[in-house]
């Protein structure tokens, strides 16, 4: 998991979270492929509130929580191998800077219907 702009509220961190995830899909394409399996990468990402901090009795944790979180695990797991599949309010923040495709509403599961985009560069 990568989580941006935590602690620091007035950067958006948006535009370098989607730079990263292209970069890994890229590097993902030129990985050796061990004992002839392929490897595939699904990226999900969400825009939105999170909270972070370390949690725990004895054994600590370090940890991301929030319906944006949730949300963007929902985009990762229902997502294709290869891509990235981003969220309405990813997109909303992005729209100028990057190319967005469409790909259309998806039922996400505890979520409903969602409108969802690929970045693609």
């Amino acid at each position: 998991m990568v989580a941006g702009g935590l602690g620091d509220n007035a950067v958006n961190r948006s535009e370098a979270i989607v730079d990263r995830a292209l970069d890994r899909l890229a590097l993902a394409d030129h990985l050796p492929e061990p004992d002839s399996m392929t490897v595939q990468l699904r990226v999900g990402i969400n825009a939105g509130p999170a909270v972070d901090g370390v949690v725990g009795d004895g054994r600590f944790r370090y940890g991301v929580r929030g319906d944006a979180v949730n949300t963007a695990v929902r985009m990762e797991t229902m997502g294709r191998p290869g891509r990235i599949q981003a969220s309405q309010a990813l997109h909303d923040r992005l729209e100028d800077r990057f190319e967005l495709e469409e790909r259309s509403e998806r039922d996400m599961r505890g979520l409903g219907r969602l409108r969802v985009w690929y970045p693609i560069g």
